[in-house]
């Protein structure tokens, strides 16, 4: 199958990489990350939330993402709050001012709203931001963000359980 590639701005600030088979859907391999300073950037959710590791936890100012296509949190970070796990392969991913690759992961718990999520991050080195939580995040727990009124709505409670069938 040969992949071909596209760049989409989705701000100033943002690129996305697609790679793509002719003919078929696209599928999003590289991770949408804005490594500008946050002042540069308007009109996005930051919260400061209480994130915790297998090691320690501390509050980090975490910016609320749904142009990120996954939870990304900065490698010092990452290292401090939990043990990183290997992926089963390295990542590449391509951002505004660069590329780089993601070889790791880490199991973190958000303390958002008063509900507890537990989610998995990908280690990022050089990231400008303490923690990205992306789009996965959104979908999995069917969260609305509220830009104006700077508000995260959890829409389904069901969707916050641990479901085994």
């Amino acid at each position: 199958m040969q992949l071909a590639f596209c760049n989409i701005h989705f701000s100033v600030s943002w690129v996305c990489q697609l790679y793509f088979a002719p003919g078929r859907n696209c599928i999003l391999t590289a991770i949408v990350l804005g490594l500008f300073p946050a002042s540069n950037r308007m009109g996005l959710i930051y919260k400061n939330i209480l994130v915790k590791g297998n090691k320690s936890e501390r509050t980090l100012r975490v910016l609320m993402d749904t142009g990120a296509s996954h939870t990304v949190v900065r490698s010092g970070i990452a290292q401090d709050l939990a043990s990183a796990a290997p992926l089963p392969r390295t990542i590449s991913a391509q951002f505004a001012s660069g590329s780089g690759e993601i070889k790791e992961m880490v199991s973190l718990s958000f303390q958002i709203d008063g509900h507890e999520i537990v989610s998995a991050a990908l280690v990022l080195e050089g990231l400008t931001e303490e923690l990205v939580i992306g789009a996965e995040f959104f979908q999995r727990y069917k969260v609305v963000l509220d830009p104006e009124r700077e508000e995260i709505r959890f829409t389904d409670p069901e969707a916050l359980k641990v479901k085994i069938v």
